[in-house]
């Protein structure tokens, strides 16, 4: 480029202090551009770098969060007694094996996702749940104590002769755990 800006220099006749100045005016845009590139070059290997360091974190913390959840699980599952645990829109956020051990699961109601209310009908028709009233009463009963939030024990004699002590009890963040025993 230079030497283009030289030859027209020659043929147009441009003074040769403004040629100098034309001259230190592309060396300070090629610096310019030189100084751009560096930066961006410099910024794409940072965010690379970052994006490393996210996704390896992001990895750590979801080993980590899986061997919590196994051994939540391993505790839940071992434990001497049936728990459930239900969200605020009544849906079982967890359950143990125990659970449809102690209290069966014929109708299939039991599980991750169940609506609380089908799973005490099934208990309640299957003799399974006493109190005092109709069936509906004691199904309503059964809900507003999970809705309230207040601890509350039930003792329950099934049809067959079997005796269940039912503790419930909010746990924070909007659910309820029962754990009957």
């Amino acid at each position: 480029f230079l030497l283009w800006t030289s030859y027209i220099v020659q043929i147009v006749g441009i003074d040769p202090a403004q040629l100098e100045a034309v001259r230190v005016t592309y060396a300070n845009i090629f610096y310019l551009i030189a100084l751009i590139l560096f930066i961006g070059s410099w910024l794409i290997i940072q965010m690379h770098e970052n994006r490393v360091y996210v996704e390896t974190e992001r990895e750590k913390a979801k080993d980590e969060l899986s061997a919590k959840e196994a051994q939540l699980r391993m505790a839940m599952d071992n434990m001497p007694g049936a728990m459930i645990v239900v969200n605020s829109d009544l849906e079982v956020t967890s359950v143990n094996d125990a659970y449809a051990e102690y209290f069966g699961n014929r109708d299939g109601v039991v599980h991750v996702g169940a609506s609380m209310r089908d799973i005490l009908e099934s208990e309640i028709s299957r003799g399974l749940l006493s109190g005092e009233g109709t069936p509906e009463e004691i199904l309503e009963e059964r809900i507003q104590s999970l809705i309230s939030g207040n601890e509350v024990t039930y003792e329950d004699k099934s049809s067959d002769g079997r005796y269940f002590q039912l503790s419930r009890k909010s746990a924070g963040a909007a659910h309820t755990v029962s754990v009957a025993i």
